[in-house]
Parts: C-alpha cells; sequence; structure tokens
C-alpha cells in the first residue's frame, strides 16, 4: 500500500455568516451559539502519467452548541474540526476568522437574550497526496480506518501519578489511576475516544503514527 503525503497547498479559505437569532427549545441559562460547519476538501492526487487529479470530499457538521468563552469556544471547535480530520495546518488558519464572526453575531442582540446566535461557518481547502513519499509538509492521512483486529489488540494501562496526560481527541484530563488506552507509539487516549478515532482515521491524533489497516492484512 502506498503512503499518503498529505500537504495543505494554496490559501484556506474561511467564510463565517451570521444567520440570526434562533429559539431555543428550552430555555437557556444564556445566550450560545449554534454553528453549522461545512468542509470542502480538494485533493490533488499527483500521478506522473496521468498529471494531477482533483477529488472533492465534503464534510457537514450538525449543529454544534458552544458557550461564549474565547479560549473554551476555540477548544471545543477544534476538536469538531479534528473529528472532521481537518489537517492542523487549516484549524490553525480558520480560527481568527471564526472568532472574528462570533464578535460580528454578538452585535446582534443582548447577551441576555437567552437565545442562539446561529452562525454558519464554510471552510475551503486544498491538499496533495503526493504516492510514496514524506514531502515537509503536514502529514495527515484522512478517512482510511485502522483495521478492527489492530483496534482490538490495543493495549489497556493505569494512568500514573507521576504524569499529566490529556486525551487529545477530547482534550480532557486522563484521571490519574483510571484505565486508558495505550497506543502502540505510547500516547495514551480514552478507550471509546481512540476507538471512534481510529474507526475514521488509522493515524495517532498525536504523533501520525499509523495503525495498520485492512489493506495491510
Amino acid at each position: 500500500m502506498a503512503t499518503e503525503n498529505w500537504q495543505v497547498v494554496g490559501d484556506v479559505h474561511c467564510k463565517t455568516e451570521y444567520l440570526g437569532l434562533v429559539q431555543p427549545e428550552k430555555e437557556l441559562p444564556n445566550t450560545k451559539f449554534l454553528m453549522d460547519f461545512k468542509v470542502k476538501m480538494r485533493r490533488l492526487r499527483s500521478d506522473d502519467m496521468e498529471g494531477d487529479e482533483e477529488i472533492i470530499e465534503e464534510r457537514n457538521l450538525r449543529s454544534v452548541e458552544l458557550e461564549y468563552n474565547p479560549q473554551s469556544m476555540w477548544v471545543s471547535i477544534s476538536k469538531e474540526l479534528q473529528d472532521l480530520q481537518v489537517p492542523s495546518q487549516v484549524r490553525t488558519a480558520v480560527e481568527d476568522p471564526i472568532l472574528k464572526g462570533t464578535i460580528e453575531a454578538r452585535r446582534d442582540s443582548s447577551y441576555y437574550a437567552r437565545k442562539y446566535w446561529h452562525m454558519e461557518v464554510e471552510i475551503d481547502f486544498c491538499v496533495r497526496d503526493d504516492y510514496g513519499s514524506f514531502g515537509t509538509g503536514d502529514y495527515e492521512p484522512r478517512f482510511v480506518p485502522a483495521s478492527k483486529l489492530s483496534i482490538e489488540k490495543l493495549e489497556k494501562t493505569r494512568a500514573e501519578v507521576s504524569s499529566t496526560t490529556v486525551c487529545t481527541v477530547c482534550m480532557e484530563e486522563i484521571m490519574v489511576g483510571s484505565e486508558a488506552t495505550c497506543m502502540p507509539c505510547s500516547h495514551l487516549y480514552h478507550q471509546d475516544c481512540i476507538v471512534e478515532w481510529l474507526q475514521k482515521s488509522g493515524v495517532c491524533p498525536s504523533c501520525k503514527f499509523r495503525m495498520p489497516t485492512d489493506d495491510d492484512e
């Protein structure tokens, strides 16, 4: 199986649009954001014989409810985009325009309206897939799940007292003494988090270690 090298090329486009206030089904303690994400990845597959072929992959995410707090809000948004396999380089590029969009939305009404500020976020970027090479750039294979057997073989361990470990899938701390799942690269995750992740993408979210896929077995 050829190794995939994914490198973001060109500009990353991020468009935010405020859609207005939305009345929630249940009363909110305060006004929150409701964001709809639309992600388009244009993939250039390099083939010396055929030239570049563009493949478009689109991922639409259900509405995400977010408290208004720029720091914690971005952690939540980044996790949602990570779940959609959006490269870290793209996530960094869209942080500023998304947070600026929230400022624009907040001008519409009082913070105490207890409704949703409804926003739509469109992200468009291009990556290059060069067969058989580890070039420089952001290596993040997408949508190639790990094999079921390799997931079942992941070892269980206990989080040690000597270190604080954060599950980089959910961005929450793995409590000392609790059971964690260990990847072959030694990174620890919550069991449910890493299993769900590997069923979508067979690489470690922290270091990009590649798990075996069905094509490898």
